[in-house]
């Protein structure tokens, strides 16, 4: 009850609900929901499912040894940690074993220590082979009996969702692993290299440009998998009131001319942007920063193991997915400037082209909108609409309609304006640009993790470095805290740094003039400094909490990237101050 509600008040979940909607009535995701007491008992009698025997059957059928993965971490060896799961998880039958209930005690302890011993004979075993383990595959695939997930040619290709929240745009293209000439393998690394690229915030990507036009305030490029071989490419846009107003231009702009430039470019510009994101996929999976907590990590890693490895591979399991040249790959050489590997690269880029080009077009794309859908019609040309309804499930009010999104020449004769690949980097320090040192790099970190403890490390109090005043004059302070090289994780930098306005009186104006500065720093700073964020770095713009007026920024990442946003903050802060006309009424507005 408590997690349908949550649910339901969720966009995220809203959509995914939505994109049920639109998908394959024959296809299993299509009856996928979540729900409450009142669906718990309804739907059963109006089905006649007897719920307590279903479950039942569905434990049965699904809870057995072969089919569940299991992640621990502790401080531990890990034959200890070994020996842990065997003891507390070895009892768990396989499919195979005959279901008896045991009385006694001995009786229990016998056929765990059989258990057991079946398991140390793991030569037999289907999954004693690592890259062999597909058990979502192996479980779902004969369920789906080759069905696709979302139709080719549906009869409804858009939903509209009625809410009073900021309004919402998602363009969704469906892409499945059956009926394709893509490989598994293709398309975990395409949809990947994918997100990256229409993900981009700084200048030539389609973010900026529709930022600049006042229709959005959030671009987000990322993939959802709807059932086992089938995932969505999802654009999703935040748009203000004015690009509420212009969702057709927004749709038109991406089919008609976002995606036409990025085929018709120099195709050394996506080579360029290929190389550049392979290595920043290294750089960030060897600097990565344990953000997350132990038991969202274990889960994370015990749900990866029940993907097909065979795709993945075991060596990427902590990484995640799949680049196109991984770091112990001897196609690293193909950095190297020969002919033979500039044809390579070309291969790679056509057949990223290809990629975009079968999936990304007007037959394949849905259209999820949410926001006011009363106000009038959004689109001119709608067939098959449905009337206004109540979803049963998540209780909000939709139509569907086939939309055809035609073309408007004389919208895209006017702009100017050109999309780019991104690439040229200018945070990707020298130290990881080299693929060879990189990969020097990875193998010294190898060497140190099989020589490391995984037990707690203990600062003792007399060792311990302080902070150390390097310069000073009457308007500046800079003091630096030396790591101990026993204990550096990394070779990442942390600049804090603080802008204090001694001459102004604090006050609630000065505190809210404060707040406007900060909004209009991040505005300004915010697509140069997006390539820094793609590579880990990370940055925080604060104003003072005490009252005074004090503006406090603190940066992290590679040296040489942190002095860059450094100067970036202070030229943008000087130019604010002494040049009036630098500070944009829109801007302004915005901030």
């Amino acid at each position: 009850q408590s997690e349908h509600e949550g649910n339901i008040s969720s966009t995220t979940k809203i959509f995914y609900h939505a994109a049920r909607i639109l998908a394959n009535p024959d296809h299993p995701f299509s009856r996928f929901s979540t729900g409450n007491i009142h669906s718990l008992s309804s739907i059963p009698q109006l089905k006649k499912i007897k719920l307590k025997s279903s479950l039942n059957t569905y434990f049965e059928n699904n809870f057995f040894g072969e089919n569940i993965t299991l992640c621990i971490r502790g401080p531990q060896s890990v034959n200890i940690l070994t020996k842990l799961a065997l003891s507390k998880f070895g009892d768990i039958k396989p499919k195979s074993a005959v279901k008896e209930r045991s009385i006694s005690i001995r009786t229990r302890s016998f056929r765990r220590s059989k258990s057991l011993k079946k398991r140390q004979d793991s030569s037999k075993n289907d999954y004693s082979d690592l890259k062999t383990f597909k058990i979502l595959n192996t479980t779902w695939e004969k369920k789906y009996k080759n069905t696709m997930c979302f139709q080719q040619f549906p009869e409804c290709n858009s939903i509209f969702i009625n809410s009073n929240k900021v309004p919402i745009m998602r363009l969704l293209f469906p892409v499945s692993d059956k009926n394709t000439r893509f490989t598994k393998d293709d398309i975990k690394i395409y949809s990947h290299l994918w997100c990256e690229l229409f993900g981009d915030e700084s200048p030539g990507s389609l973010s900026y440009y529709l930022a600049s036009k006042g229709w959005l305030t959030g671009c987000f490029a990322f993939t959802s998998e709807f059932a086992i071989g089938d995932i969505g490419l999802i654009l999703e846009l935040e748009l203000t009131n004015s690009g509420w107003e212009n969702i057709k231009r927004i749709t038109t702009i991406v089919l008609n001319r976002l995606l036409p430039s990025f085929y018709v470019m120099n195709i050394d510009y996506l080579i360029t942007f290929l190389k550049e994101q392979n290595l920043i996929d290294l750089v960030s999976f060897l600097y990565q920063s344990s953000e997350d907590l132990p038991m969202e990590e274990c889960s994370k890693l015990s749900g990866i193991l029940q993907d097909d490895l065979e795709c993945l591979t075991p060596p990427n399991i902590f990484k995640g997915f799949k680049s196109l040249i991984e770091i112990d790959d001897p196609n690293i050489e193909k950095y190297e400037n020969t002919k033979a590997n500039i044809q390579w690269w070309t291969g790679q880029a056509i057949k990223f082209q290809n990629f975009l080009k079968s999936f990304m077009n007007h037959d394949n794309m849905r259209l999820l909108l949410l926001g006011n859908i009363k106000s009038g019609n959004i689109f001119d040309k709608m067939k098959n609409k449905s009337d206004i309804c109540t979803d049963f499930f998540y209780e909000f009010e939709y139509y569907t309609a086939n939309v055809h999104l035609a073309s408007d020449n004389k919208f895209h004769s006017n702009s100017s304006y050109e999309f780019n690949f991104p690439t040229g980097n200018l945070f990707l320090p020298d130290c990881v640009s080299d693929p060879l040192k990189l990969q020097q790099l990875f193998l010294e970190c190898s060497l140190k993790s099989k020589f490391a403890t995984l037990r707690p490390q203990i600062y003792s109090e007399p060792t311990r470095t302080k902070p150390q005043l390097v310069s000073e004059n009457q308007n500046y302070e800079m003091w630096i805290l030396k790591e101990d090289p026993n204990f550096a994780s990394d070779n990442k930098s942390v600049v804090s740094f603080e802008v204090l306005g001694l001459g102004i009186k604090p006050s609630p104006e000065a505190t809210i003039h404060l707040e406007v500065l900060a909004q209009a720093l991040f505005i300004i700073t915010s697509s140069f400094l997006y390539p820094a964020l793609r590579i880990g770095y990370t940055y925080e713009i604060a104003s003072s909490s005490k009252g005074n007026v004090t503006l406090r920024f603190t940066i992290s990442g590679f040296p040489e990237g942190v002095f860059t946003i450094v100067k970036t903050f202070v030229d943008t802060l000087k130019l604010i101050a002494t040049d009036p006309t630098f500070l944009s009424k829109d801007t302004l507005r915005k901030a």
